[in-house]
């Protein structure tokens, strides 16, 4: 008998109550600085999710309400975004690298293996020259196993030595995006790093998603680092200083970025550039001017590209004017999420709460069975079936036990989730039931 590990639950990373963040009459949740909390705003709107029906019905699926913030989403997902993306909760970890000759990255070393990571990730930093690079990111036991070099986007400068990277974040703050990543509602990749823009010089996005996967869906969030560079007016920005964006450029930046999304066969959905809180904390009414002129510029682009399915952020940022706190996160992780459910569609996947014992229900669909035991259990895996999968989350205290019923489930005749959390997304094969 062998053990499958996945996930570690954060107290962090507890969902908030649904109502804080109702916005039934539209207006957007901005942070009080005097009240430490927030509050709805007087002054600025939230944009309904478009090109979405959230009508209850596009929750169910196998009749079951699967708008909680933890189902398992019924399509990958490829995220771009910046800081308010990018945050994944760990802490301390660090890795250094080199480059040849020709600029190229080599010598990836692990300095610190960090602690309280979750699930194996995607790792994106920027070189001097404003390329950038990827690396894949292995994670067993909470800390990180392995940094592998991925690809760059072009040529670092030259003769660079140890240079080091940063991984994790303190205190460790879980984006709305590595929330969902991070408990196994979210399958595909998160490429989001901070500072990145849209076209602001030194810091533009570097296109790196690989050709989609049937019905692979791109959510793209960038634009609100490109908000402090637009001009506002006499070659200013919002900060007062010379701007070093233009209308024409930004929107010739935005428009190759998501026609290449396209062109790879992506579903594409825009979120709209967020408001900040500079306006309040910082006096800087301008802000507020920038960031409407970067949505109405987005909303432009999308029309000329034919996209409806544009989404704007419930919420500004927070306390320091730029980046939420966790209970910002979880106030738009719970807003989003839902959207991304509806736009996912149910055909092929059935959710599956259990308590018990079970027998999985075979057959084409995928299933996802969500533990919720108190008490040790055992899954029983159907007949195995070539290419169908079936997905067990052990979410309560009691640990769960998958028994493939006489097929191997990744190698072994059953597999313990010992830790609440794990998650063990299988796929039947010829020599059994592998880790998808």
């Amino acid at each position: 008998m062998s053990t499958i590990a996945g996930v570690t639950g954060d107290s962090t990373s507890d969902p908030v109550d649904n109502n804080a963040i109702s916005n039934v009459d539209g207006s957007l949740l901005v942070w009080d600085v005097a009240s430490g909390t927030y509050i709805a705003s007087d002054t600025l709107v939230v944009v309904p999710g478009e090109g979405v029906d959230l009508g209850d019905g596009d929750y169910l699926i196998g009749g079951y309400v699967v708008n909680q913030w933890n189902g398992l989403l019924a399509r990958e997902f490829y995220v771009v975004g910046d800081s308010l993306t990018s945050p994944n909760g760990g802490t301390d970890g660090e890795i250094t690298y080199d480059t040849d000759g020709s600029g190229n990255i080599t010598n990836v070393v692990l300095t610190d293996a960090g602690t309280t990571f979750t699930r194996d990730f995607q790792l994106s930093t920027r070189g001097i020259n404003s390329s950038m690079a990827w690396f894949d990111v292995t994670v067993s036991g909470g800390v990180i196993t392995g940094v592998v070099f991925a690809n760059q986007s072009g040529a670092f400068t030259i003769n660079l030595t140890g240079v080091s990277v940063d991984i994790g974040a303190t205190p460790p703050v879980h984006s709305w995006a590595y929330l969902l990543w991070n408990e196994y509602a979210l399958n595909g990749t998160i490429d989001a790093m901070p500072a990145t823009s849209v076209a602001r010089p030194g810091t533009e996005y570097q296109y790196n998603a690989p050709s989609a996967l049937k019905s692979e869906i791109a959510l793209v969030s960038l634009g609100g680092n490109d908000a402090g560079g637009i001009d506002v007016g006499g070659g200013l920005s919002a900060s007062g200083a010379p701007s070093d964006l233009s209308e024409a450029t930004f929107k010739a930046a935005y428009q190759a970025l998501l026609q290449a999304f396209l062109d790879d066969d992506y579903r594409v959905i825009v979120m709209l550039a967020p408001y900040n809180d500079f306006a309040d904390i910082f006096t800087q009414p301008n802000w507020i001017v920038a960031t409407d002129l970067i949505k109405e510029y987005q909303r432009d682009v999308c029309a000329i590209l034919g996209l409806t399915e544009i989404w704007d952020y419930p919420t500004t940022n927070l306390s320091d004017g730029i980046h939420p706190n966790q209970t910002g996160h979880d106030i738009i992780r719970r807003e989003i999420y839902p959207r991304m459910s509806a736009v996912c569609g149910t055909p092929g996947i059935i959710n599956t709460p259990v308590t018990a014992d079970y027998t999985s229900l075979g057959g084409e669909a995928h299933e996802l069975i969500v533990c919720n035991n108190t008490d040790p259990i055992t899954i029983t895996l159907n007949t195995l079936q070539i290419n169908h999968r079936v997905t067990v989350v052990r979410g309560n205290t009691g640990t769960v036990t998958i028994d493939g019923d006489g097929a191997l489930v990744h190698g072994e005749a059953t597999q313990v989730m010992p830790s609440r959390y794990d998650s063990a997304d299988l796929i039947g094969t010829a020599i059994g039931w592998l880790l998808k």
